[in-house]
């Protein structure tokens, strides 16, 4: 009687913990390879009591590929009843038993499940078997830090795939990865024709030491041979195969920067060059004429962020106004191709010979791995008087008339943009100094005045003609271009004793800091194309006051002569 009794309380005990059981986890296969997916289910009873579900412990073993949920409500005899459920695609990371741990799901607990998981098809059979395989390639085993490296996944599938095909993004810790290119083709192996997708990746570690690149997962399904509008993806799925295929992974070892390279910077690369371009021929340019020089590092292998600045020496007897640098990145089969391009306006202060040092940076060479110097070499312009220039281009901002001057032998090449040079002008220049001479010679002869009516017509001569050159001012301040010409032209007709070619010679003969400034600011938005920005305003409030200063050449006042010659003037 009293074991009928305890058997039929152990009975209940055990249904009673059927009902409280509101949380369970099963699997759709208990045995599979590594090339294969299972789906794991777990459901719950009480919703309300699942705020989030923590599948962290499951990712020691598998790979967590997607998760679905969803949720079902019923009612049975007027009971409402509610239940959520959780679908997971799980992949295995390594072969043996692999172990799903018990999950928590609200206020309950899951049963763990082990599962027997088997090697998968080998490599070098699985074109054989599955007509479809996979591979990687690594363009170098043993690089540098911050070398550029090619890693090539290929995908060869025969027939064809289906809608659906996956290849993981490459996602490699402590490296900086860029998709380069992308591409399919055939290839023929044995008697099969294999349809070859490619990607190619640059690859750049950022640390010394062992980089893992892990393998990359693809799946798909290939399409039904039977079915020759399933080829390609343009059939239905139903009896094409699933397939799931993992590259091994790399191990290799990074080198830091060799003892051997002194430079500034580390530029690992396949190449570099330095050149350098103008926006018309440097030689021959007058004093204030401005000109753009571009300084161009070209670099194979690295991203456009390793580039270093240009350290550009300044000037002695030229002003500058550099602009912000340009740089871009392309990418080809072959790698990273980066440009970075550095300009700067450059207006002579002088004339005679103006020298632009050499600019020069180290860098490793990967090809014959050893240190190499990129050189642009010193140059030295010839510079003209400010009246003389001899240029045939119209400059970008024409402060007098000049023609064209060629490059001597002597000089290092130079790169002109868009331009031609002319090296025949002097002929008819010559005929016309010599016509403008004989004109000259016969207006003196036959066209003398008294001293005094000689001096008071320059007087009021010089005085109209400044007038005319102020009025011309005023009426293009809201043009920088015309008004810079136009600010020279001006000064050259108020300081008649002095030789004004550029702005710079106001500055000295002004002797004002205000409008050295404002002269510089000028400059400077003409050369940095920031000719909106520019408020003439005060410029011309500045000049107006100069004006007013009467620094137009003095008078002569009674009978008292200006001395013939400066010397005079002590004795």
């Amino acid at each position: 009687m009293y074991k009928l009794l305890a058997l039929i309380l152990l009975i209940g005990c055990s249904y009673s913990s059927v009902l409280d059981a509101a949380a369970s986890a099963r699997i759709s296969r208990d045995s599979i390879s590594m090339d294969e997916t299972l789906t794991l289910i777990i459901t719950t009873d009480d919703p309300d009591s699942v705020s989030r579900l923590n599948l962290q412990p499951v990712e020691v073993d598998f790979e967590i590929l997607s998760n679905n949920e969803s949720s079902q409500f019923q009612m049975i005899n007027g009971k409402t009843t509610a239940s959520k459920q959780w679908q997971i695609s799980l992949a295995p990371k390594r072969k043996g038993y692999a172990v799903i741990p018990s999950l928590e799901v609200g206020n309950d607990n899951t049963d763990s499940i082990r599962i027997l998981v088997s090697e998968g098809v080998p490599m070098d059979r699985r074109a054989g078997v599955d007509n479809i395989f996979m591979e990687a390639e690594l363009s170098s085993e043993k690089p540098w830090v911050q070398q550029e490296l090619v890693y090539t996944t290929r995908i060869y599938y025969y027939p064809g795939l289906n809608r659906g095909a996956e290849l993981s993004p490459l996602d490699i810790p402590n490296a900086i990865v860029t998709q380069i290119s992308e591409t399919n083709y055939e290839k023929k192996i044995g008697n099969k024709s294999y349809i070859v997708y490619e990607v190619k990746y640059a690859v750049f570690p950022q640390s010394s030491g062992v980089l893992t690149i892990p393998g990359q997962l693809f799946q798909g399904s290939l399409a039904d041979p039977s079915r020759p509008r399933s080829f390609f993806g343009f059939g239905r799925d139903s009896g094409s195969q699933s397939v799931r295929l993992r590259n091994d992974s790399k191990e290799i070892i990074i080198q830091p920067r060799p003892d051997s390279f002194t430079g500034k910077h580390w530029l690992p690369a396949r190449n570099i060059t330095l050149r350098e371009e103008w926006s018309e021929n440097p030689n021959g340019i007058a004093v204030g004429q401005p000109v753009t020089r571009s300084i161009i590092i070209e670099a194979d292998g690295l991203q456009a962020s390793q580039l270093p600045p240009l350290v550009v020496p300044s000037l002695i007897g030229a002003q500058t106004y550099p602009d912000d640098p340009e740089t871009s990145e392309t990418s080809s089969v072959k790698g990273v191709r980066s440009v970075r391009t550095e300009k700067m306006a450059i207006i002579p202060s002088s004339a005679g010979n103006l020298t632009l040092p050499a600019i020069e940076f180290n860098w490793w060479n990967t090809n014959t791995q050893s240190m190499e110097t990129a050189i642009l070499p010193e140059r030295t312009l010839a510079i003209m008087p400010g009246n003389a220039a001899a240029t045939g281009n119209t400059p970008v901002i024409n402060d007098s008339n000049s023609t064209a001057a060629t490059i001597p032998e002597s000089q290092n090449p130079v790169t002109v943009n868009n331009r031609t040079t002319g090296t025949n002008y002097w002929r008819p220049a010559f005929f016309i100094a010599i016509a403008l001479w004989l004109l000259t010679t016969l207006g003196l002869l036959f066209g003398r005045k008294t001293p005094i009516q000689s001096e008071t017509s320059q007087q009021t001569s010089a005085e109209s003609s400044e007038q005319q050159a102020w009025q011309k001012l005023e009426q293009v301040k809201s043009n920088p271009v015309a008004l810079r010409a136009a600010t020279l032209g001006w000064g050259k007709k108020f300081w008649k004793h002095g030789s004004i070619n550029s702005l710079s010679d106001i500055s000295l003969a002004s002797r004002n800091d205000s409008l050295k400034k404002e002269l510089m600011a000028l400059d400077a938005c003409l050369f940095q194309n920031n000719k909106s920005n520019f408020d003439a305003s005060k410029l011309l409030e500045l000049l107006d006051k100069e004006r007013s200063h009467g620094d137009i050449p003095e008078k002569n006042s009674g009978s008292t002569l200006r001395p013939l010659y400066k010397s005079d003037a002590s004795y």
